[in-house]
């Protein structure tokens, strides 16, 4: 904070110094400045191009709007032009010395004759093509009105529509976003060009997930593929940039928006615990607000206030699969669980909160804030029937269709239930200020981002989601029975197979099984981001060709830290002793009617009721052994595992266009310094049998809780503590060329840099004496660092609409991958000379990668057409990918995992008067989802086609009715298959279907 505070200082002095010489310099020159508005809408315009066509000069207009241009003194003639609208031509008089005030509206005939027609789709579109036409770089935008209603208020949902972009999916949600087949962990969110924090739900990794975040206070999403000097250069993939809305956006300030609706799910859902997420079953509320206005005697404060509550059922259920290690036309399944429900009704708050001062006709300041609370109900059922990777385990004549499992020790049936509530909390604060002069433009300002996930099972440190305490204690339960035989019949499905019990006790009564534990998995990570920059851009006017330079600099630091407090326990019953037949674990059977139709057609298994058993620990503890060895092995292993990454950086860059061809290159330095810390472990022989005897013997008396803490904190009681600091420049020049009026040719280079993920980095050491092994984390590990050619064509036509065609090339050193090696010996080994001969196991950079593809997109509105048809509007995008990985360790296959090598998105509307019908598509080719050293064990995403559709009818501009549904097809989750490519469903591994989510209500304006 102290750094910060500095540096405001300096930004405080360098101000005051550069902008009152800049004033008073810029009297002296005739200009002509203003605001373009739609006249039907009363938008300001943001990108239109005004031009003076004398003066061989032209601009584009702010968020608001706003131009403002040096002339010579005389008669001067405005063209404006923006997509979608009439272009206009005015003529103004300019003074020497003076400031002409004109605001230019534009119109169109298709708002004259659509008489409820208002801020939608089509000037969504309109302004998403005006910014992506004028940018320098390869860049995709589109605004939050461009693909209809925006009830879910899912960003990732938008984001998925985009070229080259493939959704990650949580359940049914999209959580993160691949770009051009890169990790999830390599790309970059920001709001208004400032880090968002974001505690993933693995703790560790540098992902955004997008449900921490909400579309409700977003104007337009830009998603840059080939970043300039002025971005951060940590998006190896691609940067998200979130632009927030303004009350200074519109010429008629006072606005209010609504949408009132609920959330519907047929099928695999379970019941919300809180009357407020679901006050109707199987329903819940869907509510957006949005408030703007302009206050103050000289009406120069904007606010803007958002709200969003969205609260739907979820669920789904699957069948799982693991064939054996072997490559041959029959292979044996040794685990097949199904069926496999899960439900998760997800809950979204979201606040947002915009203030912006016009301090004056030159100054903007503003603050941005942002509250997001998310909170999901998990509740995932398995069956499972398992026995060892034998064939002798299996009755000779088996085939890829039929077989059956023999009755043995290794043969058993297990049920498992798993509770929790995940909470999400992300929080942030930006103020900023923005000057405006002549030729001058200056940006300044912060942001605090605080995000924190975690997973509140109980009863440990019991708290409340959305001020309603938690219904009930929950966890992972799980109990087995052993020694069963059952056949595996795929004959009439080959991914929902029906297994039916040949021999061994009846796995269906809950009496019989045995080992029923409980596993409170209390976990979470916190994230936080503080971030200052300030940016200097000078238009140079007076030279003969039009150009400019900006420079600027940046402060980042992040804090990551994650914890663990899970506990376990084993049911003793009465008598205190495991597994010796007064358990009776019968009393927790889960026999809740609403899991029926999740069992696609199956028996209902015996469940068992995490609640009932939760409670019943915390009423009868005596019956209950806890694992004290594993609870303080959690708590010590994860205790004080901190990370802390300093990012300083710099850049400078010039444009200079020289006739049809536009100039931009320079250079980005920064210097990151990394601090880490984190225990160090050391297992013995004598701790590992500890553990294992209690596991197999007599639980509780193995290790008592005071012994296991003694032995625990003295084994983690060592912390490391390390630096790292490393220093990249990044250099980039874009091309950009337009011969003739539409036409926009792009060629770039630039280089971006993926950082370690932080458990990668923060030291944690386990030696495994037992087993002569250590894993290690990596504090000196080096990023990845890549090298990015873009070129594309486009070709932009009137009204509003856009063709253009690209291809890309990624080159990727120093991929980060697992690298295992032996401990040598000597004092320098890195263990003072200890543990000679053991296995180690750390992650290392090694290898290299390639990533190649094409991009195909076009968009149109077709209001150029008479009558009905001119309501018509198409998209259509395709996006190829080739990727290829050498990763220093022996693979089967050299494709990079997850990368799709054909994407399709298409969006077909109508929006006409009253109407507005859309049908939004996309479809994801076949593609690698895991890579592994056996053939067998690859494994693949069969193809996916998924089909939703929006309809909004208006009564009036205050009061219209929407109804979306999303995958109305029914598409599955996850459809996967197990070995060599081509194989499909021979080998199926996972199908996860989930139903469609219908949305529907009233929405409007005032």
């Amino acid at each position: 904070m102290k750094t910060i505070h500095r540096y405001l200082i300096y930004v405080r002095r360098l101000s005051l110094a550069v902008l009152l010489p800049l004033a008073a310099s810029a009297q002296s020159a005739g200009h002509v400045r203003g605001q373009v508005s739609n006249d039907a809408t009363k938008a300001y315009l943001q990108n239109a191009v005004v031009t003076a066509t004398e003066a061989n000069r032209s601009t584009t207009t702010d968020q608001q709007g706003n131009f403002e241009l040096a002339l010579p003194p005389g008669l001067a003639s405005l063209s404006v032009y923006y997509p979608g609208l009439d272009a206009r031509t005015i003529e103004v008089n300019i003074l020497p010395g003076q400031t002409v005030v004109r605001d230019i509206p534009l119109t169109a005939n298709i708002y004259k004759l659509e008489t409820y027609t208002v801020a939608g789709e089509r000037e969504g579109t309109a302004k998403a093509i005006a910014m992506q036409q004028l940018a320098p770089n390869v860049k995709n935008v589109v605004s939050s009105d461009s693909f209809g209603n925006v009830a879910d208020g899912n960003i990732g949902e938008f984001l998925q529509q985009l070229p080259g972009v493939n959704a990650v999916y949580v359940g049914a949600d999209v959580r993160a976003i691949q770009i051009r087949g890169i990790s999830e962990q390599l790309n970059s969110v920001t709001m208004d060009g400032a880090r968002m924090a974001s505690a993933p739900s693995d703790g560790t990794s540098r992902t955004f997930e997008f449900e921490q975040v909400s579309l409700g206070l977003i104007e337009t999403i830009e998603l840059t593929k080939a970043p300039t000097p002025d971005m951060t250069a940590d998006s190896i993939g691609g940067a998200v940039n979130l632009v927030t809305k303004s009350a200074f956006d519109r010429a008629q300030p006072q606005f209010f928006s609504y949408s009132i609706g609920g959330v519907y799910r047929p099928k695999y859902y379970t019941r919300a615990q809180e009357f407020v997420r679901e006050p109707i079953d199987n329903i819940g509320p869907s509510l957006n607000f949005v408030y703007s206005n302009v206050y103050g005697k000289n009406r120069n404060i904007g606010v803007l206030l958002t709200f969003t509550y969205h609260s739907q059922p979820g669920g789904d259920t699957a069948s799982l699969m693991l064939h054996e290690n072997a490559v041959k036309p029959d292979r044996f399944i040794y685990n097949v669980q199904v069926p496999r429900p899960a439900g998760a009704p997800r809950t979204r708050l979201a606040l947002g909160a915009k203030v912006d001062y016009k301090w004056s006709a030159n100054t903007v300041i503003s603050f941005n804030t942002l509250a997001n609370w998310f909170h999901e109900n998990n509740d995932t059922r398995i069956f499972s029937n398992l026995t060892s990777q034998s064939a002798a385990n299996f009755r000779p004549g088996y085939t890829s269709t039929f077989q059956e499992v023999l009755p043995s020790a290794a043969s058993q049936a297990t049920t498992l239930t798993t509770t929790d509530d995940k909470f999400g909390r992300t929080v942030s604060f930006s103020p900023s200020v923005r000057h405006r002069f002549p030729g001058i433009e200056i940006d300044y300002g912060f942001t605090i981002s605080n995000s924190i996930t975690q997973w509140e099972i109980g009863p440990n440190n019991r708290k409340s989601v959305f001020g309603s305490p938690l219904g009930h204690s929950k966890g992972q339960v799980t109990a087995s029975l052993a020694n069963v035989g059952y056949t595996i019949d795929r004959t009439q499905s080959l991914q929902w197979p029906v297994v039916t019990q040949t021999a061994g006790p009846n796995w269906y009564d809950l009496a019989n099984y045995r080992n029923l534990a409980i596993l409170h998995n209390d976990r979470g990570a916190r994230d936080a981001v503080g971030q200052a920059h300030f940016d200097f851009k000078k238009r140079f006017e007076d030279f003969a060709v039009p150009a400019f330079i900006k420079t600027g600099v940046q402060f980042r630091e992040q804090r990551r830290k994650n914890w663990t407090l899970a506990r376990d326990w084993v049911f003793v019953g009465p008598d205190g002793v495991a597994n010796s037949g007064d358990e009776n674990i019968a009393q927790f059977h889960d026999v809740t009617p609403q899991w029926t139709d999740s069992n696609a057609g199956y028996r209902m298994p015996p469940w068992l009721d995490s609640y009932r058993i939760s409670e019943h620990l915390l009423g009868q503890p005596e019956q209950w052994a806890e694992n004290y060895a594993n609870t303080m092995v959690r708590y010590f292993g994860n205790r004080n595992r901190k990370g802390v990454e300093d990012l300083t950086s710099a850049y400078f860059m010039g444009n200079v266009k020289l006739g049809a061809l536009s100039i931009l290159a320079g250079a980005r330095v920064e210097d990151t310094v990394v601090k880490t810390q984190g225990p160090r472990s050391h297992i013995t022989a004598e701790e590992t049998a500890l553990r294992n005897a209690w596991a197999a013997a007599n639980p509780g008396q193995a290790v008592t809780k005071t012994e296991a803490e003694r032995r625990y904190a003295a084994q983690y009681a060592t912390t490391d503590h390390r630096r790292g600091e490393y220093r990249k420049v990044f250099p980039g020049v874009h091309f950009k060329y337009e011969p003739f009026s539409g036409v926009v040719a792009r060629l770039s280079y630039s280089t971006s840099i993926g950082r370690p993920n932080f458990n990668q980095i923060i030291p944690a050491t386990t030696v495994d004496d037992l087993n002569s092994r250590i894993s290690t984390a990596n504090p000196d590990l080096r990023p990845q660092f890549s090298d990015n050619f873009d070129a594309t064509v486009e070709y932009y036509f009137r009204p509003a609409g856009f063709i253009s065609a690209g291809v890309f090339l990624k080159e990727i050193s120093d991929f980060i991958f697992s690298r295992s090696s032996i401990v040598g010996s000597g004092a320098d080994n890195g263990f003072d000379g200890n543990f000679v001969g053991y296995q180690l196991t750390t992650p290392a950079n090694a290898g290299s990668g390639r990533y190649r593809g094409f991009e195909l997109n076009y968009r149109q509105q077709f209001t150029f057409l008479p009558g009905f048809w001119r309501g018509l509007s198409a998209g259509v995008n395709y996006t190829k990918t080739e990727s290829y990985g050498d990763f220093g360790a022996a693979l089967a296959s050299s494709l990079v995992a997850n990368v799709v090598p054909n994407m399709v998105n298409f969006n077909l509307g109508y929006a006409y008067n009253k109407l507005d019908v859309r049908l939004v598509g996309t479809w994801r080719d076949e593609f690698l989802v895991a890579s592994n050293a056996s053939v067998a064990l690859l494994t693949w995403q069969l193809p996916k086609t998924q089909l939703d559709i929006k309809v909004k009818y208006s009564m009036s501009p205050r009061l219209g009715f929407f109804f979306d549904v999303q995958n109305f097809n029914r598409a599955p989750i996850a459809e996967r298959y197990q070995g060599p490519d081509g194989t499909g469903l021979t080998t199926a591994r996972e199908t996860r279907i989930v139903e469609a989510k219908f949305i529907g209500g009233i929405t409007g304006r005032f």
